[in-house]
């Protein structure tokens, strides 16, 4: 599918790049770096983000790092990471198109929910009430088929941002921010190239262990719903995460108050809602 001139991976800046392939974390780590490339402040072999310089911040996000200094790497990125700054990128890739509505995905949940419960009823009339099994057995099969076909549009990014996340490594070379364009793609705990991501910035290995590790290590396609759109012939791109499972993000409109499951992946990280509505796994209706 192609993109238009305004939603290209180069047409976006790097903390939108870095929003749309994992998330608020990810939007803190490239503040950071654009921080030490700034020379705002440095990352210490010990793990600390501490200050260098008086440099102002030029986005919400890298002020959300300056209020955290003088704590590890990975402190900083989970306490910015909930900072307003970092969540409004959210809102700049809604106003691109490149993200479905919180509100969307709230009724597609709700809709599975409910397919789910009707599934379950009708497993239970299929033991008490063993009349018209066949036509009961056909109508259950239906809707478990319906609440799995409702998973195609699930996750935040949509088919426009899946585009621009396959286009965004040719986007790369030659930028002089092309190392944050890196990690924006695959994280400090991703890989690129065959080699740790972190190896193409200044921040040492040492200070990426203090992050916290993301639950759910695959390949960047899993962030995206399928398909491992940054690996090349060689598989050498490798997400540090699972789409936004575990980032910190909230699918929430307000934008406050992380949750434990992120933004919710394609993946299936909000399955827990649908396997809380009373069938559990018993009729196949549990989660994804």
């Amino acid at each position: 599918m192609a993109t238009s001139a305004a939603t290209r991976a180069d047409g976006l800046t790097t903390e939108q790049l870095a929003c749309l392939a994992g998330g608020p974390r990810r939007v803190v780590e490239v503040a950071v770096l654009a921080l030490v490339r700034a020379g705002a402040v440095r990352v210490g072999r010990n793990g600390v983000v501490s200050a260098v310089s008086g440099a102002s911040p030029r986005t919400g996000a890298q002020a959300a790092v300056l209020a955290h200094l003088g704590q590890h790497l990975g402190n900083v990125v989970e306490k910015a990471s909930d900072s307003i700054g970092a969540r409004a990128v959210r809102d700049e890739l809604l106003a691109l198109g490149l993200l479905r509505s919180p509100a969307f995905q709230e009724r597609l949940r709700a809709a599975r929910v409910v397919l789910v419960m009707l599934a379950c009823l009708l497993a239970a009339s299929l033991v008490v009430l063993p009349e018209h099994f066949v036509a009961k057995l056909a109508l259950l099969v239906a809707l478990l088929l319906v609440r799995y076909g409702l998973g195609f549009w699930k996750g935040m990014v949509n088919g426009r941002g899946r585009a621009v996340l396959r286009d965004a490594p040719s986007a790369i070379a030659g930028r002089v921010d092309w190392s944050e364009r890196v990690i924006a793609l695959v994280g400090l705990q991703g890989g690129f190239q065959g080699r740790p991501a972190h190896e193409f910035t200044v921040v040492p290995e040492s200070a990426v262990r203090t992050m916290r590790r993301p639950r759910n290590a695959a390949k960047v396609g899993a962030a995206t719903g399928g398909g491992a759109y940054y690996g090349g012939g060689d598989g050498g791109v490798h997400h540090a995460d699972s789409g936004w499972s575990g980032s910190g993000w909230s699918d929430r409109s307000d934008g406050g108050g992380a949750d434990s499951s992120g933004w919710g992946s394609d993946g299936g990280s909000d399955s827990g809602s649908d396997s809380g509505s009373g069938c559990g796994g018993g009729c196949g209706g549990g989660g994804d």
